[in-house]
């Protein structure tokens, strides 16, 4: 009997702290020099935090010109157009994870800029990002609760850059989170494999 009531105790306790919400907090911040990723993970009294900033000029070196060019928003461009496919993808089975999944976003913030050496380039990557953009937002909408949502999308005809300020606060269950973390990490390898 009393290992009965011990196996059941333990049970209830793991039912206790899987169902315990998970509050993350995600800001990503790109452009043409400075890359800054933060989050904040809230699961019951326990927080995790982390902020990584890496800045193109601090850390190039003579053997490192390669990098540079790498990042230069024309390539970066041309990159996502060559690769539209497996991008679309990664996003359609992540607003489908979500959507099952009951994740909920409190808050979802883009602030972002594009721009390339050449005003009918822009126009053309403006268009193309929009329409996957909107259309991507309008279907997560539908199928997961947005409290708070901000879009700022604008082109720059002025110079060559790529600026993008994502902020999101998820609520939801921590097995989701480990969920969405694999398949995120799946369907987006074959795209990190490429960019190298």
């Amino acid at each position: 009997m009393t290992a009965i009531i011990i196996i059941l105790s333990i049970i209830a306790f793991i039912a206790v702290l899987i169902n315990i919400p998970v509050r993350m907090k995600i800001y990503v911040k790109y452009n043409n020099s400075e890359f800054v990723n933060d989050y904040k993970i809230k699961y019951g009294f326990i927080t995790i935090k982390k902020k990584k900033q890496k800045s193109h000029n601090e850390t190039e070196t003579d053997s490192a010109p390669k990098k540079k060019t790498k990042n230069k928003p024309s390539n970066i461009i041309r990159f996502i157009k060559t690769n539209i496919k497996d991008i679309k993808r990664l996003i359609s089975d992540v607003l489908k994870y979500t959507s099952k999944k009951l994740i909920r976003i409190e808050m979802l913030s883009l602030k972002s800029q594009i721009g390339t050496d050449d005003a009918m380039n822009t126009a053309l990557s403006y268009g193309s990002a929009s329409a996957v953009l909107y259309n991507s937002l309008g279907v997560l909408e539908k199928q997961v609760k947005i409290k708070h949502m901000d879009i700022d999308f604008q082109p720059d005809f002025t110079q060559e850059k790529i600026f993008i300020e994502f902020t999101s606060i998820i609520r939801t269950k921590i097995y989701n989170v480990f969920g969405l973390a694999v398949l995120a990490l799946h369907r987006a390898w074959p795209i990190i494999k490429k960019r190298g």
